[in-house]
């Protein structure tokens, strides 16, 4: 079976980035620059301190891409470049704030939450539409605890159903830098 959509999850600081850089760029010609998407806003110093430490961690070979619209940068590069999203929780994170999902009561609720599922579904099928494979970080919230709050709990369980609606040929769960399970 040919891999065209990789989901690569971990919880917070797992390596899981930097195994998926490592794993891109190692199945990629040398004369490539593959394209990273990073859907990400840094709203306080702590989130401008890690995406700082991601860019210099990052390889120079990478092409990066700084968007929320991730399913319109499949319109600009090549079907032959690999892509890397680093990652949906961030990208989830915005996309909630903007349809208003992150409030106590949100108006329309099933129908704003099926949008991103949806839209989430979309970007897996045009990823499994590329000759280049796609490779999709998320992390893993919501395995333990039951998450307190009406809003975190929601948005707990909408990340479990994107990252179902995204159908990936392929799940590796990293943990301490390392593969615990690929399937």
């Amino acid at each position: 079976m040919t891999v065209r959509l990789h989901l690569v999850v971990g919880g917070q600081s797992s390596g899981k980035s930097a195994w998926a850089e490592k794993t891109v760029l190692a199945a990629t010609e040398e004369w490539l620059r593959p394209v990273i998407i990073c859907p990400c806003i840094a709203f306080d110093d702590g989130m401008k301190q890690r995406i700082q430490a991601h860019q210099e961690a990052r390889h120079e070979r990478w092409l990066t891409v700084e968007t929320f619209d991730i399913t319109h940068v499949f319109d600009q590069i090549d079907p032959d470049v690999p892509v890397l999203v680093d990652a949906v929780d961030t990208w989830l994170s915005q996309r909630a704030y903007e349809l208003g999902l992150d409030q106590a009561d949100p108006t329309d609720e099933i129908a704003r939450s099926r949008s991103l599922i949806d839209e989430a579904s979309r970007f897996g099928e045009l990823a499994k539409e590329r000759i280049a494979p796609t490779v999709v970080i998320a992390g893993v919230p919501g395995m333990g605890l039951v998450p307190l709050g009406t809003e975190t709990r929601r948005l707990v369980d909408l990340h479990g159903r994107i990252t179902q609606a995204l159908h990936p040929d392929l799940v590796t769960w990293v943990h301490a830098g390392r593969v615990i399970a690929q399937g």
